[in-house]
């Protein structure tokens, strides 16, 4: 019998890796980390314990006339841009930019649309210094029209988004940025930087995609 945390159905929520109908199964991805109970409880789960879940939680959409994909995060948002990737259709365009600690954290995606993988390795120690993935950014192209999703820790979500909209001229309203979580603090998260009080800049004259 499990020994089940009440406290876990309050963090929050996470995204599905993979499911299958057929055999009524899906695949949770956890970080293994030292901080927050989450982890603690995917070290000590084993084959027969129960996890109740609940659900499913519903998620922004975004749509309109959007020319290419870019997906940036670590290891905790890749389920979500594992699941977004591998959901496109053939066709698409899609570039993902993903910081790990090392190769054998890699993933691959199998997906019909035209995916460009990028993939940076820093240790778990820097994972809220936004410079590795910065400067892989530096090094992709991001055409016209493209839509930037980033989730990562709070303080790299926010530098990437900035880097985004300040040095390749990226709209403020083709981007979304999450903290999935904050270096130091247990179940931290900020749901869009712009939670965060920083100067608020003015609307883009290109008219963004239409969320909700």
């Amino acid at each position: 019998m499990a020994h089940y945390v009440p406290r876990i159905a309050r963090l929050g929520s996470w995204v599905i890796a993979k499911t299958n109908w057929y055999n009524a199964t899906l695949v949770l991805d956890f970080v293994d980390h030292q901080a927050g109970p989450v982890a603690a409880w995917a070290r000590a789960a084993r084959v027969g314990d129960r996890l109740e879940v609940g659900g499913p939680k519903g998620s922004r959409l975004i749509t309109g006339d959007v020319a290419h994909w870019l997906l940036v995060g670590d290891e905790t948002a890749l389920p979500a841009i594992g699941r977004r990737v591998e959901s496109l259709p053939a066709g698409v365009s899609v570039t993902t930019v993903v910081a790990v600690p090392g190769v054998e954290d890699e993933q691959v995606l199998v997906t019909p649309a035209r995916h460009e993988a990028h993939w940076v390795h820093r240790p778990m120690e820097l994972a809220d210094q936004a410079q590795a993935i910065v400067a892989a950014l530096g090094q992709v192209a991001i055409p016209v029209g493209t839509f930037v999703w980033v989730g990562a820790e709070a303080r790299v979500a926010r530098a990437v988004r900035d880097y985004l909209q300040d040095v390749r001229c990226v709209p403020a309203g083709w981007i979304r940025a999450a903290g999935y979580w904050s270096m130091g603090q247990a179940d931290a998260a900020v749901r869009d930087v712009e939670d965060v009080q920083v100067p608020k800049r003015p609307e883009p004259l290109v008219r963004p995609p239409v969320t909700g």
